[in-house]
């Protein structure tokens, strides 16, 4: 939950679950697909002992050795399906983000000052986010940057951007440079197929994940738009414990399948 203090006791017994799954084949690895910058991304992955290569920014691929950044997002200027990854330095020395750091630009000078309380998520690298306690602020912001994208980044009906938001933040990426390109680094990085994966989300940001991942799960917290995805099982419970019971679910199924 945003601004909360971390549930410490389901979080050790999801921890506990991806450890067991060193030694039991039927309980999956853990790793993580989030919109947060690298700093928060890197801390849950600390605290759940997590070692494989995870998402942050919605689409940029850390990997612990070499402590390597790698990003999908070349993929964007081909018309290949072929899935071409680049360093982040490669991107900023290319013509790519410009839109995103246009973005940024606006938002520090145009529209934060207007908002006490709304902070740019200032350790992004490949996106731009605004993040603020006040939810109806959040919604207002949310419609100014969808009204900017619209006049400023759409050309011939096509947008170079894409805007997602939760109760606490907004975040808006490259075109296409989004979860589901997170997911896809994953699977080139490890070699599971995206079918193979479960996925839990609980905002518009997650539906481009939960759409082709082999398994989705939604918190009851989860959005409407979320929740009414086809094939997507809603649980009962928020949150962390949400995800917990995702675990024992796919824990489950893996063994009434051994």
């Amino acid at each position: 939950m945003p601004f909360q203090t971390p549930d410490w006791g389901a979080l050790t017994k999801i921890r506990s679950l991806h450890e067991a799954s060193e030694s039991d084949p039927t309980i999956p690895p853990l790793t993580i697909c989030t919109g947060r910058p690298l700093p928060y991304a890197e801390s849950v992955a600390q605290w759940m002992g997590i070692r494989n290569p995870f998402v942050f920014e919605s689409a940029t691929l850390f990997k612990w050795s070499g402590n390597q950044i790698i990003s999908g997002l070349p993929t964007l200027e081909t018309d290949s399906d072929q899935l071409i990854m680049a360093s982040i330095q490669d991107l900023y020395r290319s013509s790519l983000l410009k839109p995103v750091l246009a973005m940024k630009d606006w938002l520090i000078t145009d529209l934060i000052p207007n908002y006490p309380g709304a902070v740019l998520e200032f350790t992004k690298l490949m996106d731009a986010g605004i993040v603020s306690y006040n939810m109806n602020d959040i919604k207002e912001m949310h419609h100014e940057i969808l009204e900017h994208v619209e006049r400023y980044h759409t050309k011939d009906g096509k947008s170079s951007l894409e805007v997602h938001h939760t109760e606490i933040s907004v975040n808006v990426l490259i075109k296409g440079n989004n979860k589901s390109m997170g997911l896809r680094l994953i699977e080139k990085e490890t070699g599971i197929p995206i079918q193979d994966f479960a996925y839990i989300g609980d905002s518009s940001g997650d539906i481009p994940a939960l759409r082709i991942a082999g398994k989705g799960f939604a918190p009851m917290n989860a959005t409407s738009t979320v929740k009414a995805l086809p094939g997507v099982t809603v649980l009962p419970i928020e949150s962390t414990h949400a995800v917990l019971q995702a675990y024992h679910s796919i824990i489950e199924l893996n063994r009434s399948l051994m």
